[in-house]
């Protein structure tokens, strides 16, 4: 529990410093709601105005021109003065032509002219709005002047036979209504913002690799389960925290500046429930690459079984010789070792096998599986250079492997200082970039500007194995 909970600290603080990704999170998709609530308001409401370009030709101006213009404004937005793909030109004496109409003439009411440009479903549109706004002329006209109704009831028919008036409920196949436009914006864009957790979570683990904070906590032997569960506070909190914005833009702001406002429905339950399991896939969506690498990726090697231990019971030898006398005799204590000649599952398994001769786990308390992980970790540190590279390390582990045992001094020494000298073999070039002190300190490299031109190769492998 400590150590998760420092864990789960240094995640606070990483998220903490990094105020872009944070800025990110909660700006960007606050900003998409609203631009894309406002933009598809009317084309996701049947009842909005159509809001096409045209131009409006009246040369009369009288009551029933007025009125024709009013209603085509009010179906299709304002007319335009400038428009030339869609003009709707009305003829002149507007009035006397709708009573020749209703005296049955086939009188000319109205003429639409597109251009070739207009799409098939805005000329669809324009002429449908444009009847509707030339049949509600004709009714009043009829109301008015030909049935002699008064201005009340007059008013009262309108809005009976009224289409925009009629109450239709319009639904989905599922049986609900049908979202508006922030219906749709808020919860795609909030699914959106989540999964941008991978932001934040990228930038911490670049920081962590290039402070060496990653290595550190690799070579702590920490299980990956551990690394990921250190990340869902921090995260977790940051994504509800989203959750409550998202929503609370699309509840009060977008109707603040003449948008549709958001339904939350009747179960805030719900809505914890949706958003936590959303959360969670994106923390773990936006984790799982790194910590297949960061959990130990190289324990995947298999080393055979420790001839050396299995074979020591039954050995001739070991009635007489103790156990590093006994080890004096196998193929690994030898001076005419080659890792050049070992690949590098070989030479993985070879360095384990030196560990448990010598008895670390025992002398260190540790598991077999830690050790591994370790010896991994040792490999996978080792740059491809020409000299300083996983062979090398190999080199002088088997080497001093070999003097410890050869001189019987694993067996004298007390077992600390003999893990000690092997783990100092294997670490002791971690990480090493190829070039010697005198390149680092004549280039003014970034380790020698780290150790200030001291020994920044040595002090680079120390910090490496801390």
């Amino acid at each position: 529990m400590p150590r998760l909970g420092a864990l789960i600290r240094k995640e606070f603080l990483l998220l903490a410093h990094d105020r872009h990704g944070l800025a990110v999170l909660f700006l960007m998709p606050a900003v998409f709601i609203l631009i894309m609530s406002l933009a598809l308001r009317d084309a996701m409401d049947a009842d909005a105005p159509g809001r096409v370009d045209y131009r409006l030709l009246a040369p009369g101006d009288g009551y029933a021109e007025r009125a024709l213009a009013q209603e085509l404004a009010d179906l299709l937005g304002p007319a335009s003065t400038d428009a030339d793909a869609i003009l709707i030109d009305v003829p002149p004496g507007l009035a006397d032509r709708i009573g020749e109409r209703l005296a049955g003439s086939s009188t000319l009411l109205l003429s639409i002219r597109f251009d070739a440009s207009v799409a098939a479903a805005d000329r669809l549109l324009v002429e449908g709005r444009a009847r509707g706004a030339l049949a509600r002329v004709i009714a009043e006209f009829l109301m008015e002047d030909e049935l002699g109704l008064s201005y009340e009831e007059a008013r009262r028919l309108r809005e009976a036979v009224d289409a925009e008036r009629l109450p239709v409920r319009v639904t989905s196949a599922a049986g609900r209504a049908v979202p508006n436009a922030v219906q749709q914006s808020v919860p795609a864009w909030l699914v959106f913002a989540m999964f941008f957790v991978v932001l934040p979570i990228a930038t911490g683990v670049l920081t962590e690799r290039e402070n060496g904070t990653l290595e550190r906590l690799r070579l702590m032997n920490l299980p990956p389960y551990l690394l990921l569960l250190a990340r869902v506070p921090a995260y977790y909190l940051v994504n509800l925290c989203q959750l409550g914005l998202m929503l609370a833009v699309g509840v009060w702001l977008v109707p603040a500046i003449g948008g549709d406002g958001l339904d939350l429905g009747r179960s805030p339950a719900g809505l914890w429930l949706v958003g936590s399991a959303l959360s969670l896939a994106a923390i773990d969506a936006s984790s799982l690459d790194d910590n297949v690498e960061a959990g130990h990726k190289f324990a995947h090697f298999k080393f055979g079984k420790n001839s050396d231990y299995q074979d020591f019971p039954s050995h001739p030898l070991n009635r007489t010789l103790p156990w590093f006398d006994y080890l004096v005799h196998t193929e690994l204590c030898t001076i005419n070792y080659d890792a050049l000649l070992h690949s590098d599952a070989e030479k993985l398994n070879e360095l384990m096998r030196m560990f448990l001769n010598l008895k670390v786990l025992q002398t260190l308390k540790l598991k077999t599986e830690t050790l591994k992980n370790f010896v991994g970790d040792v490999w996978r540190l080792m740059k491809p250079n020409f000299y300083h590279n996983f062979s090398h390390v190999t080199d002088v582990t088997q080497c001093m492997y070999t003097l410890l045992v050869a001189t019987r001094l694993a067996g004298q020494f007390d077992p600390r200082v003999a893990a000690a000298a092997i783990t100092a073999a294997l670490c002791h070039d971690l990480d090493h970039p190829g070039l010697s002190n005198v390149y680092q300190n004549s280039e003014k490299t970034e380790l020698s500007v780290r150790y200030d031109g001291k020994s920044p190769l040595e002090n680079h492998h120390c910090a490496m194995f801390d």
